[in-house]
């Protein structure tokens, strides 16, 4: 996001448009207390962590109807849950990389030893071909040598562009082959200087009484991201 309160009424519309299961905000341009969120996304838990910057850090936001846990994590630009689906444990992770620092890998590494399931979002500001991107940085060269090492991991999204300022893909979606991707789509809201992307995923069965159907019954639900 540019600015959390300058494009608070475009994130409440894309709420309400789309209702997103989970919704990932990097950069919110300035830092924002989280019942500030909470009044704002009054049916999300609401989980953030602070930025080495004066940018605002990172926040996932998740649908109160889910069994959310945060994970503890000792690092800035990084937030994750553990969400429990019937009998599946999913770890989501929202990332903020600064382009002026190093991409951090080494907690993306170690949630394999721990999730099968393993969704990773954000602002990576890492360009490199197996994105589409024309250009490649430190971060994209990094990324890329870690994504050629851990085949747990795949980017979902190459080539489609999020960025207002130039024709790259620096917000990425990354998921374990567990993991099945519906769509993934960018949405024509340019409040921010990205544009924000749905994600629909199709693996992940819900149990039924989350949304007031008969317990008796288990449904194949679509989980919604929302990240911006």
């Amino acid at each position: 996001m540019r600015n959390f309160f300058s494009d608070q009424c475009e994130l409440l519309d894309i709420v309400v448009q789309y209702n997103p299961t989970i919704i990932s905000l990097n950069e919110l341009g300035t830092n924002v207390p989280d019942k500030i969120i909470k009044q704002r996304l009054f049916s999300y838990n609401i989980f953030s962590n602070k930025g080495t910057n004066s940018h605002g850090g990172v926040v996932l936001t998740v649908d109160k109807k889910l069994n959310t846990i945060q994970l503890k994590l000792d690092q800035l630009n990084i937030v994750a849950v553990q969400i429990i689906l019937k009998n599946q444990i999913y770890a989501i992770v929202s990332i903020y990389s600064p382009p002026n620092e190093t991409l951090s890998l080494q907690i993306m590494s170690s949630l394999t030893n721990t999730f099968r399931n393993i969704i990773i979002v954000g602002d990576l500001n890492a360009k490199h071909p197996n994105c589409d991107c024309t250009t490649i940085n430190h971060n994209g060269k990094i990324h890329a040598e870690w994504l050629d090492k851990n085949d747990m991991y795949a980017i979902q999204n190459p080539g489609v562009k999020t960025s207002l300022r130039s024709d790259t893909t620096i917000d990425l979606l990354i998921i374990t082959p567990t993991i099945s991707l519906s769509q993934c789509i960018t949405l024509s809201y340019t409040g921010s200087n990205h544009l924000p992307i749905y994600i629909e995923l199709n693996s992940i069965i819900l149990q039924a009484s989350f949304y007031a159907i008969s317990t008796s019954n288990v449904h194949r639900i679509p989980i919604h991201l929302f990240l911006d």
